[in-house]
């Protein structure tokens, strides 16, 4: 590999445990490397366990960090209102609905695989900022921590850029923390599946990562719409090695 270490952000997994071991398979990862997930681990009728036990599993194999999707933090925060019991009848009949099925999935669970569930959850972080030797990064689900007003709203904001190369986000942030704290440096995420950018320009590759740049600040889309892998001929996943920018690609 011609390197002593080496850094991985992996993007959206959405449940597909057998596109993450294929992908896994390919960094051959020693003890040294770092993987950082960019969140969303969970999807609907997935197996999305599984994900979050081979993500915990890698901790004997390289160190790992876990950053928060919205599709966690959803999961999760609804967790914690059913266990404080904070709870109306039209909304536990809802639980299944308010993120595309995970919900009911989790009550289904054994209590052992609920508290692992719940266990996962505690270690994870908005954000992290990565220095190699050629670049500045920080990782996250959307947008760093401190552009949202809230942290729900980092892992929420989805940059879109038109035809004028501006751009429009579907939720209120602090630009003036994106372009001036952030410029120079490498914003590296996903939640925006690469194909919604391929609706606007057919030259990007939609089963390939997307790097664009708004002012000052690069951004690097490394969601390939895991979800739909093995039924939808674009759908990928992708890990990134940031000190030379190497994709990898479980397809």
């Amino acid at each position: 590999r011609g390197m002593d270490m080496a850094t991985y952000a992996i993007g959206d997994i959405h449940g597909q445990i057998e596109a993450l071991k294929t992908l896994i398979k390919k960094l051959n990862l020693k003890k040294e490397d770092h993987v950082i997930f960019l969140g969303d681990y969970v999807g609907r009728k997935s197996q999305w366990l599984e994900v979050l036990k081979y993500a915990e599993s890698l901790k004997s194999v390289c160190r790992i960090t876990k950053l928060w999707g919205n599709h966690e933090k959803m999961l999760y925060d609804h967790i914690e209102r059913f266990k404080s019991h904070r709870w109306s009848a039209s909304l536990l009949n809802r639980f299944d609905d308010c993120f595309h099925g995970t919900g009911g999935e989790f009550l289904q669970f054994e209590d052992p695989e609920q508290k692992y569930v719940s266990q996962f959850f505690k270690d994870m972080q908005f954000d992290i900022s990565i220095e190699t030797k050629k670049y500045s990064y920080v990782l996250c689900h959307a947008l760093p921590k401190d552009v949202g007003y809230t942290p729900d709203d980092s892992i929420w904001g989805r940059l879109m850029q038109n035809e004028n190369l501006d751009f429009t986000c579907d939720v209120a942030i602090d630009k003036h923390t994106l372009f001036n704290k952030y410029a120079g440096k490498t914003i590296v995420h996903g939640h925006t599946p690469v194909l919604l950018h391929y609706e606007n320009n057919s030259n990007i590759a939609p089963n390939r990562l997307f790097k664009y740049k708004i002012q000052e600040v690069s951004f690097i889309d490394i969601d390939l719409g895991a979800k739909l892998f093995g039924r939808y001929p674009n759908a990928n996943l992708c890990a990134l090695r940031l000190e030379d920018q190497t994709p990898f690609y479980a397809a």
